[in-house]
């Protein structure tokens, strides 16, 4: 794409992530988006993570604006309609105040389907909500999974397009009428020169784990890896699981290790010390599994130049000798870990940096560009089979 013959337009992205997060989709579209658009990247209350004060700030050359929550319990808000209307109605205006001074809005990407609301009043440009997960299926009850289904109907309504980053959520989406396009999340990482693979040293019998730390996460996996001998790490945020965290780390304090949060960019060169890169994901039901294609970590993996060794997803793409390896129990898991080993090469560390390189942010830009100027159909997944 030719910069200069772009116009510098402003896109709105609307979430309930704080910047300050390890990045995740939001924040990595909001970047490269910005090499042709102004951002303004906008975090909306949710959950504890409630933002307690309005701010509004640069970072870099992206706005980044948070608007804070009520002094009371959001899930108020969820049992009462008009309570959550009105409070809705209330965020609308602040919203709206702090963009008085933004002219020439021309999209709106929204990855939530929280406030409904908020998206009416962007009527006049393109609304394109992102499903960058299938939240109905993860919900803890019956009654948060109807909330959640009601509230993203709504917002599909509103908007003008649909992105999800997964075929099978896009059919479960493609029921509101409107076509789905799919585009799997990229990357900005450097990807390792293919050298590096042979001549780097990697920590024996050693597997590693890259981003949040939280109940998808099967412990019980990990506990079975370090009875059989093995060096587990870990790196990213901890979410809830520190209890856990702490009990293995007295079991096994030679050969388990958490590693506090890096940037995606900043992970590949600490990821190439491992043999083995794991998924080590459980869900509560088959649904939760069943929706996973493509995790967005896999990238960053397949940067470091090393084989990958997940859990069971029946819909997982790239399942293949020498890059993903899929098990469904911990004895596979296991034999498939040395199964990896034994058959990495050179090779397949080239087939990883292909897939890498070819699936960066960057080879996104022209879809990004497509939805906001107006895809007539749906978008074939970007992705290398």
């Amino acid at each position: 794409m030719n910069r200069s013959n772009v116009a510098r337009q402003t896109v709105l992205l609307l979430t309930v992530s704080p910047w300050d997060e390890p990045k995740r989709l939001r924040r990595q579209l909001a970047e490269v988006l910005s090499q042709d658009s102004d951002i303004v990247y906008v975090t909306l209350p949710f959950g504890l993570r409630k933002p307690a004060c309005n701010t509004d700030r640069m970072d870099g050359s992206i706005r980044v604006i948070s608007l804070a929550g009520p002094p009371v319990p959001l899930r108020l808000f969820l049992r009462f309609p008009a309570l959550r209307l009105a409070y809705e109605r209330i965020l609308a205006w602040q919203l709206g105040r702090r963009l008085v001074d933004t002219a020439n809005i021309s999209a709106v990407f929204c990855f939530t389907s929280n406030y409904p609301t908020l998206l009416a009043r962007f009527q006049h440009v393109p609304v394109i909500y992102v499903a960058n997960d299938d939240h109905a299926s993860m919900a803890g009850s019956l009654f948060a999974r109807k909330i959640i289904l009601r509230d993203q109907a709504r917002a599909i309504a509103l908007c003008d397009r649909v992105v999800s980053v997964s075929e099978v959520i896009a059919r479960k989406l493609s029921q509101h009428g409107k076509p789905v396009h799919v585009m799997y999340p990229g990357h900005n990482c450097e990807v390792l020169p293919l050298d590096h693979f042979s001549n780097s040293e990697r920590l024996e019998r050693s597997v590693c784990f890259f981003g949040y730390i939280d109940w998808r996460i099967d412990f019980d996996l990990l506990t079975f890896l370090l009875n059989n001998g093995w060096y587990v790490a870990l790196i990213g945020p901890v979410i809830g699981t520190a209890h856990l965290i702490a009990g293995l780390q007295e079991r096994f304090p030679e050969r388990f290790d958490v590693l506090p949060a890096v940037a995606a960019e900043q992970a590949v060169d600490l990821l190439a010390r491992y043999e083995v890169l794991i998924v080590p994901y459980h869900y509560r039901t088959a649904e939760q599994a069943a929706v996973m294609e493509l995790p967005n970590k896999m990238f960053v993996y397949f940067s470091a130049l090393r084989p990958v060794v997940t859990t069971w997803m029946p819909n997982l793409k790239l399942v293949e000798s020498g890059l993903i390896y899929r098990a469904a129990t911990h004895d596979e898991f296991l034999s498939l870990c040395l199964r990896a080993i034994e058959e990495d090469s050179a090779a397949y560390a080239a087939r990883r940096r292909r897939v890498s390189q070819e699936n960066t942010w960057e080879t996104r830009r022209s879809t990004l560009r497509a939805l906001i100027e107006g895809a007539d159909s749906p978008l074939l997944p970007e992705v290398v089979s």
